[in-house]
């Protein structure tokens, strides 16, 4: 009679936190890429930078968010050789001015469509898309089991998802991160990380070149 298998050791409690962790993330892959952003707020976020592959929420008033968003896309666009997918509400979106935080026309597809409920399909068909460097639609109301379609689709793709919420927003806490950003005087923004997996949220006053000043610690 053979030999009974040897049992298995129990698995260590550092390795019972790190598979917590991966799966808090929204996940089932190890540590993945990471975008970064500015010194200062890549400190707060988990592997140094902005998480990919995975949903972003920001929430914005006014054109702050806007720019913030074509920073982001536009950085991932660069690193990535690949197109950004947006998809706004309206038909203001201004391509000339994305350029100015590095999201230049020539990589960026605009996708029309009037419906929210259109809005979400295409986000979420255009996240299942790895010819895709980061797609960004403008949403209002994001319910948890929309989120977490979104938040799958970006892990099958491979591909960053921005959803861009004006407040008050109807938006449940569905991605990886969610951020606040308003305009201050001086082309600054304020960016307010409000909730973020694995990281430590804040608030930030951020120059287009930089950080300026010191980040702080939300409580």
């Amino acid at each position: 009679m053979a030999d009974p298998l040897p049992s298995l050791p129990p698995p260590s409690l550092d390795a019972l936190r790190a598979r917590i962790r991966t799966l808090e993330q929204g996940g089932t892959h190890g540590p993945g890429e990471s975008l970064p952003l500015f010194p200062e707020i890549d400190r707060a976020l988990p592997g140094g930078g902005l998480a990919l592959a995975c949903l972003h929420q920001l929430v914005a008033a006014d054109s702050a968010g806007t720019a913030f968003a074509a920073l982001i896309a536009g950085r991932l666009a660069e690193r990535k050789g690949r197109p950004v997918l947006w998809a706004p509400v309206a038909e203001d979106l201004y391509p000339p001015g994305l350029a100015a935080w590095g999201l230049v026309p020539e990589r960026l597809i605009v996708v029309r469509a009037a419906a929210e409920a259109e809005r979400l399909w295409v986000m979420e068909e255009a996240l299942r898309c790895p010819d895709l460097a980061c797609v960004v639609a403008e949403i209002a109301g994001l319910d948890l089991i929309a989120g977490r379609r979104l938040q799958l689709a970006a892990e099958a793709g491979r591909v960053t998802g921005l959803a861009l919420h004006p407040p008050p927003t109807r938006a449940a806490n569905a991605g990886t991160t969610r951020w606040r950003v308003g305009a201050l005087p001086g082309g600054r923004w304020h960016l307010a990380l409000e909730r973020c997996r694995g990281g430590m949220p804040g608030e930030w006053t951020v120059a287009p070149d930089g950080v300026s000043g010191e980040g702080r610690d939300a409580h």
